[in-house]
């Protein structure tokens, strides 16, 4: 079990740089690899809680997952939308954030899809789960 602790503090540790990478994404107004960034912050620190109970994965969609884990452990339910809700947010952002894709019919790219407005509310939502799950490591390390 202690290096399943030993991962969530690394996942944490990493979310952090994430969300620092997507600050200063944000004063360039480089919104694609902001919003790349907290998404990545938000999925780290969500898989901090999932290792911190045993449970890996490499997966980039890990609803389920949290949800199953939210529901056995009784975690607090605002608690757990937030993290449910900033999931759905991010849905298909960590690729998206790369490659071309189709919208609209035509092809785009990521520089011409993404906007200010969208980049500010990535980060928001990045810097509460990442502060959300620092709160409830920092108790549950401490319980431990």
């Amino acid at each position: 079990m202690e290096k399943f602790r030993d991962f969530a503090i690394k996942y944490l540790k990493i979310a952090e740089k994430d969300f620092e990478r997507a600050k200063r994404n944000l004063d360039f107004d480089d919104y694609e690899a902001t919003i790349f960034y907290a998404q990545q912050c938000v999925e780290k620190s969500v898989k901090s809680i999932l290792e911190i109970h045993g449970i890996f994965t490499k997966e980039h969609e890990i609803s389920t997952q949290f949800a199953f884990l939210a529901k056995k452990e009784k975690f607090d339910e605002n608690c757990s939308r937030k993290i449910l809700t900033a999931l759905e947010f991010f849905t298909l952002d960590w690729s998206r954030t790369r490659y071309p894709f189709i919208f609209k019919g035509e092809v785009t790219s990521p520089e011409e899809y993404y906007v200010e407005e969208k980049a500010e509310q990535a980060l928001e939502i990045a810097e509460e789960i990442l502060n959300l799950v620092k709160g409830y490591l920092d108790h549950l390390t401490a319980i431990k």
